[in-house]
Order: C-alpha cells, then structure tokens, then sequence
C-alpha cells in the first residue's frame, strides 16, 4: 500500500516486481502531481473569488502556478492556507501544523529521537525528492501492473486530485483493478472515512 508520495514508490515497485504482491493498493495517488497542483491553484482560486472577501483574493492574485512552484514557499503557504479552508487538505476539516506535531508527539510507539526524526525525515525526503516528486506523471511512466490494483481517493482531495487520480487508474493495464471514490472524504480516506475504508 502506498499514500500520496507513497503511490510513486509503491506504483514503480508493483510494475517491476508484481510478483511480490499479491495486490496493489494505492491510496490518494499521485498521478501528474504538476497536473494536480494547476487544478487545485484553479479551483483554489476560484473558491477564494467566490467569497468576495478582498483580503483573501488579493493574497491568492499574489501568487499563481508555474512548472517550479514546488520551489515557492510563498505559493506553497498561500495555496496551503485556502487548501485546508476551502477542505481539500489532508483532512477536510483542516489540518493545522499543530495537530500535526500532536499527533506526531503523541504517539507512545515512537521513542522520542524517532519522534524528532519524523520531521527532519520529511524534510531531508522533500530536499532529496521534491523535484522529482513535482515532475512525477505515473500514467506517463507506468502502463502496467502485473497483480490486482486498487485505487481509493478522497472526492475532495486537492492535494493529489481525483481527476488524475482516475487518469491513472483508466490508463492502467492490470488483471483486475478497481477503484473506489470516498465522497466525504480528501486526501486521509482512512481516517475520515475509516470504517468505509476498512471494509
């Protein structure tokens, strides 16, 4: 199983050696990311002028999506802040970097070390992978997989976009594949759609 950024290494890895799976389960995937990241500027956007609230739409007419806005902090926080508001982050009811840290630090299987490592993990992996995590287009790189596939994306998911999430599934060859759209759900499914997600 792979989550979002998990889907590019969990994707490859089912195409090259299906035979170490008995399935492929790909949850909120990538897809185009660049693909994804213009549609959800777009439909950001869009929401944001709908308020007519003129602070937000000059802050959001302040930035605007190109090829390298995976190396644009500003872009990143303004489109970020109205992702979450408008409910297509993590979680549909938002996901402030402070439940994050709760989360992270609240949880009693991690050592404390571990738990700092979590961040600096994340990071060293977007210094390292950011790029090519920006550029990745799996529909473009991966035509096959040889082992079922399921496919599971959130219908309010602007993190990784339903719309590619379905151009890679529809693109992909597999024995059997399926995929499965939760309506209340973004780009978490398996928390806020967990008994569905379970089932």
């Amino acid at each position: 199983m792979g989550h979002s950024w998990g889907t590019i290494i969990g994707s490859k890895t089912a195409s090259i050696r299906s035979d170490l799976f008995h399935a492929y389960i790909g949850v909120g995937p990538v897809g185009s990311q660049s693909a994804s990241e213009k549609e959800t500027y777009n439909v950001i956007s869009e929401k944001v002028r709908a308020t007519g609230n003129e602070k937000w739409i000059s802050e959001i007419n302040n930035v605007n999506y190109s090829d390298a806005y995976y190396k644009d902090r500003k872009y990143f926080a303004v489109v970020d802040k109205y992702r979450n508001k408008f409910g297509g982050g993590f979680l549909r009811e938002g996901y402030p970097n402070s439940q994050g840290l709760k989360d992270v630090f609240g949880t009693r299987q991690y050592s404390l070390k571990e738990r700092m490592n979590v961040f600096r993990g994340l990071a060293n992996a977007y210094q390292a992978f950011g790029e090519k995590m920006a550029k990745t287009d799996l529909a473009a790189e991966i035509s096959e997989i040889n082992t079922d596939v399921y496919i599971f994306q959130g219908k309010h998911d602007y993190l990784t976009t339903h719309r590619q999430a379905l151009r890679f599934y529809d693109h992909l060859k597999a024995p059997k594949k399926n995929f499965y759209t939760f309506e209340n759900a973004s780009h978490a499914p398996f928390i806020e759609e967990q008994s569905a997600f379970l089932e």
